[in-house]
């Protein structure tokens, strides 16, 4: 993984994530710019120039967070935001979805039908699950019926096939002595300006704040713990089950990732960082990395094949923030890591041509990767 010089990329306050078409030369974002309010920026020639394509009068500042981007091709695409959804199918033109507002969904794929899927709380927080769309001009959202959404709310998704999706769900305390560093919301500089509405405001889980009461149990209060589960569909949403559940050892998930409908990854963090491995299709799960370290954080996941699969996340302290790479070449049997120095990688895409990850530099400011498939490993 290296750096990527792109000033125009650099000079955005606010992107989660990016989304690349499949030879790597195409690419759009959800943006934010302090100077200018929240945007959709696209590439053209491999991540290297960035322009703004949404709004298309800049003088009129648009008020939104954008959380997840997802493309087919060069030409459609959807981002994902706080208040509501842009999609385009001219990958030039982004006009807002006729549904799903208020609606905030942290995480944007492309199902293998070729159907857009987002992952998070719909309908007002009546649907706490899926909603897919074919364009992202209407969505249709799928709850996890019998799964407790105040609990285990939807975090990030995976669909290995049209039947087969598995949904990362679970929380972490507002507030907690184990400091990792500052909320991810704070550390990016999200502010009004850029349209983070006090009553919907978005904390993607990196952690929690100093001088606050420790976690407890759930079963004591809902809003002060760390839940972790895994729900599973086999008939495309219409029911679900918990295939993986942890209350006890203040974890919670993040991304998860499949390369058929058996094998999957999964990432939590908390007060320890993990990574989790199914080979039956969520019967068992075998922790094959376990970092104790309070600091350490694991934010994505994705599996190439069978054998090669990379998560990343970093170490946030003022004296070590550093990103974190972790490979495994044996299905997530076995890790090595690889550490980039003043940066934390919150996100990838990974594509037949690569991949591309997005990070925060130390001064709060976005810094974007590329996978050389070439490149040296460190322990």
């Amino acid at each position: 993984w290296d750096p990527i010089e792109s000033p125009t990329f650099e000079a955005q306050s606010v992107v989660i994530s990016v989304a690349f078409s499949d030879d790597g030369t195409t690419g759009f974002a959800g943006a934010g710019n302090n100077n200018v309010g929240v945007q959709i920026i696209k590439s053209t020639d491999s991540g290297k120039t960035w322009d703004a394509v949404w709004p298309t009068n800049s003088s009129k500042p648009a008020l939104n967070l954008f959380l997840a981007t997802a493309t087919k091709g060069n030409n459609q695409a959807v981002v994902s935001g706080v208040l509501n959804d842009m999609f385009t199918l001219d990958g030039k033109t982004f006009v807002p979805s006729i549904n799903n507002f208020l609606s905030p969904a942290q995480d944007a794929q492309v199902m293998p039908n070729g159907d857009f899927a987002l992952v998070g709380s719909f309908k007002g927080g009546k649907a706490n699950g899926v909603s897919v769309s074919k364009t992202g001009l209407q969505w249709s959202a799928t709850n996890m019926d019998g799964v407790n959404a105040t609990l285990f709310p939807a975090r990030y998704g995976a669909f290995p096939s049209e039947q087969v999706w598995y949904v990362t769900a679970g929380n972490f305390p507002s507030s907690s002595s184990n400091v990792k560093g500052q909320r991810l919301s704070k550390n990016i500089g999200i502010d009004a300006k850029l349209g983070a509405h006090p009553s919907y405001k978005v904390d993607l889980g990196v952690h929690a704040e100093k001088n606050a009461a420790d976690p407890v149990p759930c079963s004591e209060d809902i809003a002060n713990c760390y839940s972790a589960a895994i729900v599973k569909t086999e008939d495309g949403g219409a029911t679900w089950s918990v295939v993986y559940k942890d209350l006890t050892n203040n974890i919670y998930p993040n991304g998860i990732h499949c390369s058929s409908e058996l094998h999957c990854t999964a990432v939590l963090e908390g007060e320890t960082a993990r990574i989790v491995v199914t080979r039956d299709g969520g019967k068992t799960w075998n922790e094959t990395m376990h970092d104790t370290d309070s600091k350490s954080s694991l934010m994505a996941v994705h599996m190439i094949s069978e054998d090669e699969v990379w998560a990343s996340g970093g170490h946030m302290a003022p004296l070590s923030f550093e990103g974190r790479f972790w490979h495994s070449l044996d299905g997530g049997n076995s890790w090595k890591k690889e550490a980039i120095p003043n940066l934390y990688v919150i996100s990838f895409d990974m594509i037949p041509a690569g991949g591309y990850s997005v990070a925060l530099t130390l001064q709060s400011g976005v810094q974007l990767l590329k996978y050389k498939p070439n490149g040296t490993l460190t322990e």
